[in-house]
Order: structure tokens, then sequence, then C-alpha cells
């Protein structure tokens, strides 16, 4: 039996819930799929897939065999890449999850030029911003701006972006400027995706530090709409320095309690584990941190400058 093979099926099952869509996926029949499974079964001695009409579903030693199976195939392709790095350091498949502000800015430019600069490169780049899980899923890399959540693998905090509490002239006209933390209580708040308790805004002056709990106004999913409903009065927004400043050195934006100072939003570079990074892994960070050394208001960590980056 093919363990590689066959614990690819076993994963491709569970990831779609069925085995006629993991066929589908892979120009093989279906009875193909199901004899793959029932070998593995009958390998194991057990049970691994409940079938029912609803889909397929792991069992309790399935969803063991599950967490061993994507072990093995990630180090099978680490393998795989090492040895093609043998011939070219910089080739192979990568996969890569990007946060849409990250792959909306100069940061996802850079890292798409790559490919041209490294033609035997085999990128897949997802653009999400969900909690990535980089070992269940096979991810290479995240990069991520925030907490990257409860996820596996090896977190590294490469870069600090600054942000400011900004809202539009109108909305402002309508809703009075605040003077003191106390006044944004009654503020809608522009969130960005439904994360709890991000309505809950940290101010710092001097040593004095408040958590501050807005009202929870519009919720939004991408980088642009966030923006356009700030610049159209819906709320009072906490946006990246480098994203607002030139709204509101244009007037279209005004910036509120300056006199406050909000904790830098850090920026993570999530992967497997501490031996996952291969020549393309380093590359990628490489190019990332001088890609955000160029960008305003933005610190990076010191062992992440470039001439340092690894």
């Amino acid at each position: 039996m093919d363990h590689l093979t066959t614990f690819e099926s076993f994963l491709g099952v569970l990831k779609h819930g069925s085995f006629a869509a993991w066929a589908r996926e892979k120009g093989i029949s279906q009875p193909a799929v199901s004899q793959q499974i029932a070998a593995l079964e009958a390998h194991y001695g057990k049970t691994l897939i409940n079938r029912s009409r609803g889909g397929a579903s792991a069992t309790r030693a399935g969803e063991i065999l599950a967490h061993h199976a994507r072990s093995v195939l990630g180090q099978h392709k680490m393998l795989s890449d090492e040895l093609t790095a043998l011939e070219n350091e910089t080739a192979g498949e990568f996969r890569l999850s990007v946060s849409q502000f990250m792959a909306q800015s100069e940061v996802g430019h850079d890292i798409q030029s790559l490919c041209s600069e490294h033609p035997e490169l085999d990128l897949i780049l997802r653009v999400e911003d969900r909690v990535v899980d980089v070992v269940g899923e096979g991810y290479d890399m995240a990069l991520r701006i925030g907490a990257p959540g409860n996820t596996s693998g090896v977190m590294r905090k490469i870069a600090e972006i600054e942000s400011h509490l900004v809202a539009a002239p109108s909305f402002l006209d309508k809703y009075g400027r605040p003077e003191c933390p106390e006044g944004l209580k009654p503020l809608p708040f522009i969130r960005y995706r439904e994360v709890h308790g991000q309505n809950i805004v940290p101010l710092k002056r001097g040593d004095e530090v408040l958590n501050v709990s807005m009202r929870e106004g519009m919720v939004v999913d991408s980088p642009p709409l966030y923006q356009s409903a700030a610049l159209r009065g819906f709320g009072v927004a906490r946006m990246p320095a480098n994203a607002c400043n030139e709204a509101v050195a244009a007037g279209q934006l005004e910036r509120l309690l300056p006199a406050y100072s909000l904790p830098p939003k850090p920026v993570f570079v999530v992967y497997p584990h501490r031996d996952a990074l291969n020549a393309t892994g380093r590359l990628l960070i490489e190019t990332i941190c001088r890609s955000l050394e160029q960008v305003d208001h933005v610190t990076l960590m010191p062992d992440f400058r470039p001439s340092k980056a690894a």
C-alpha cells in the first residue's frame, strides 16, 4: 500500500466530507477512493471514517490518524523541497497565507515579484484574514497583522505598525468631537471582521492606560471597504497610520485624541516548526522585511532588519 497516496486521499475525503468530491478533484473513480480508505482501515484494524447521508467524517481513530497523516505528508513535502533545493535553492511549491491588508500593499506586490525572479518557485498565495493552522492545513507560512490567534506552529513578530483613531469631518459634525477618552464611548466604532472585544480601544498617555469600550457599529471584512466606511462617515475607525495619513492631510479624515497613543499592531510570520524554514521561506521573510522597511510608521524588530532577517 502506498501510504502517502492513501493518506492524501484519507485527508481529502475528510476535507470535502465526501468520497465523490475528492474523487472528482483527483480525477479518479469513487470506487478507487473507497478502496484506498478500505485498505487503510484494514491495515490499522480500525474504522476511520463515519459514512452517513450527511457526509464523511472522522471517527476518534480517524482523528488520530489525520493528525499524524498531516505530519507525515508535511515531512515528505519538506524532504522533496530540500532535495529540489540542491539544484535550485529557491524552487518547488510554497504555500503562503497572507492577510488582505498585506496582500493589497507593496508587500503583496513584492511577494508576487519573486515568482518572476525565481521561475522555479511555485508559489501558492492565499489571501485570507481567518486564523490559519499552518500545520493542520499544510501551509509553509502565514503573514498576519494583529494577534494570530490560537494556531499551531512557530510565531515570530517581525514588525509593528502604528495606528490612529480617525473619523470623517461629516461624522464628527453630527456626533461631536470627543475631547477625552470618555467622549468615545457613545460613538459607533467600525469593526474589521467580527472579532469579540474588537470595540475595546486601548489608549495611552504617559503612564496612564485606558481601555475604552465603544458602541459597536458597522462590521466589514475588506480593507478598501473599511477605509470607505470611515471616509463616508459611518463611524470611528482604527487605521494603520500609513493608510490614513494622506486622507487626514487632505481633510477627508480627522485624527481623534492625538494626545493619546494606541498600541502598535504587531506583524507576525507563522510557520510549522523551527526547522521548517527552507531557502524559499528565508527569502520570503527577507523580502517582506525589506518591503516593510520602506513603509512609514512601521518599525521592524531588531532581528528582522534586512541585514539580519532570516
